[in-house]
């Protein structure tokens, strides 16, 4: 299959759209760095970097029905109350729900024929954000940690990977699986940032850095002789705290504008998107935004009404 020859140029022209797909499917989630494909190629990755590319992944959980955005079948015996409306690409129509983001579908590609064949929420949830289906015994890293791990630079202080979630607490997840933990993702529960940020009123700034410097020397002398991949996972989790409480602001959407807060709205998923576009405009490379919860067992129309109304906007 031959790569599409755009005059640009460019890493993201110099692959067709079927091509990409089929590095996917015949690469698999466990090789070439978890089925990155292409763009696991360190050349790739170095043009990607350079280029400041970013990974937003807004996770429509439960699932959103096709019938009620992007899809819809208006006049059939399933396709519900709800019409389709233009958008700003000629000839094509997405539900009535979405009337702000079909303004800006020139901006997007829409992808009709995806379908994982899958009849539980967890398992369609893996194979998509993994490549793989699940298999006994066997964890596979999740597309963000790829993202953070093809183009990681030497410069990077900040985590490549963070979590957005509605309701919960933060941590660090294991979605990394064997690439390592220092791709593993940083979760803001409710959009909070990490806990801990903060030196405590009870700790001298000289003596948190005297703590810090003794550590670093007791780590480097026992690294010496045995030095392993837990050893060099916990030292880069210091090393990676240290910074997030250097740079603790990236996370304060007040911060942002007011005429910005006020577009993205006062609801949780506007914050949650401000503070997404307020991470990847600092240097984080991939963002993964859960809005929720779309699992309509009952009331599916008048739920789709409500939910894509507090989507669609900040969307």
């Amino acid at each position: 299959m031959k790569s599409c020859t755009y005059s640009c140029q460019t890493a993201g022209h110099l692959t067709g759209r079927r091509e990409f797909f089929g590095n996917m499917a015949r690469t698999g989630a466990g090789a070439a760095l978890a089925g990155l494909g292409l763009f696991a190629s360190p050349a790739v990755a170095a043009q990607l970097g350079a280029d400041q590319k970013r990974l937003l992944i807004v996770r429509m959980a439960g699932g959103l029905s096709q019938l009620e955005s992007w899809d819809p079948k208006p006049g059939t015996a399933t396709g519900g109350p709800f019409r389709a409306i233009p958008t700003s690409v000629p000839g094509m129509h997405i539900c009535e729900l979405l009337p702000h983001t079909a303004k800006q579908m020139h901006h997007l590609s829409l992808v009709r024929g995806i379908n994982t064949h899958e009849d539980d929420h967890g398992k369609g949830d893996y194979l998509i954000m993994t490549g793989r289906r699940k298999r006994e015994g066997v964890q596979d890293p999740q597309l963000g940690a790829v993202a953070a791990k093809a183009l990681d630079t030497a410069d990077r202080s900040l985590p490549g990977h963070i979590v957005i979630t509605p309701g919960g607490g933060g941590g660090r997840s294991a979605d990394s699986a064997y690439l390592g933990p220092k791709y593993a993702s940083i979760v803001l529960g409710n959009g909070n940032p990490p806990q801990h940020m903060l030196r405590p009123d009870s700790l001298a700034e000289n003596a948190v850095i005297c703590a810090n410097d003794l550590r670093r020397k007791v780590n480097d002398r026992f690294a010496l002789r045995r030095r392993t991949a837990e050893t060099e996972a916990w030292t880069q989790s210091f090393e990676q705290a240290q910074e997030l409480m250097r740079q603790r602001e990236v996370f304060d959407i007040t911060k942002e504008a007011d005429k910005d807060r006020e577009r993205y709205g006062d609801s949780d998923f506007g914050r949650h998107c401000l503070l997404a576009r307020r991470l990847i405009e600092k240097g984080i490379t991939c963002v993964n935004l859960t809005h929720a919860n779309y699992d309509t067992h009952n009331e599916n129309f008048n739920f789709h009404f409500e939910q894509l109304g507090d989507f669609d906007k900040p969307f």
